[in-house]
């Protein structure tokens, strides 16, 4: 005589309590629900604004010129306020004097904003340039007329890190600052 074999079921709670062994899944509170649902949104709206700024340029290469005049100089000064790493940025100075320049145009800038953007040499080419480790002198032939201007060529490194980059280009007019402009260029990612 076989014995008849009885399955086992499992029937849901009616006491509002969960069995231990049960596969439904635990309903999600209505307001959590909801608060995931407005972060996807927000985190969504937060990468398409991003995609639409630099779609239309907003996050490139900013441009900014610097002015200063002093003691009969006039420095302009135009670079990129904002850079990115192994994107090609503007460095060019102007210089202009009341009656034209006496002698030799001598123009300093510090080295770590050079190296910053890495600069290749500067055009026209100087007579001659020294360094003393924090700043670079360059001295240029008497050009002719009332302005000079120079550029350089620079691209910020690849590997540069995030910050700011700050200089202050200066005129030295018989051993003395005729004119100085502070800069301030920074890198982002």
């Amino acid at each position: 005589m076989a014995l008849p074999a009885t399955k086992q079921r499992f029937e849901p709670s009616t006491d509002g309590q969960r069995s231990a062994s049960s596969t439904i899944p635990e309903a999600q509170a209505f307001r959590r629900v909801r608060r995931a649902q407005w972060g996807r949104r927000i985190l969504l709206a937060l990468l398409l604004g991003i995609l639409v700024a630099g779609f239309v340029g907003v996050l490139g290469v900013r441009t900014r010129t610097a002015e200063a005049s002093s003691n009969g100089y006039q420095l302009e000064v135009h670079f990129a306020s904002i850079a990115r790493p192994g994107v090609s940025v503007p460095f060019d100075i102007q210089i202009q004097h009341e009656g034209g320049f006496s002698g030799p145009v001598m123009l300093v800038v510090p080295a770590s904003y050079l190296s910053s953007i890495d600069a290749r040499s500067p055009q026209p080419e100087p007579t001659s340039s020294t360094s003393d480790g924090d700043v670079v002198a360059f001295e240029f032939d008497t050009p002719p007329g009332d302005t000079f201007g120079v550029s350089w060529e620079g691209e910020v490194d690849p590997a540069a890190n995030v910050g700011r980059r700050e200089a202050t280009i200066a005129v030295f007019d018989n051993g003395s600052t005729a004119v100085s402009v502070s800069i301030r260029t920074w890198v982002l990612p």
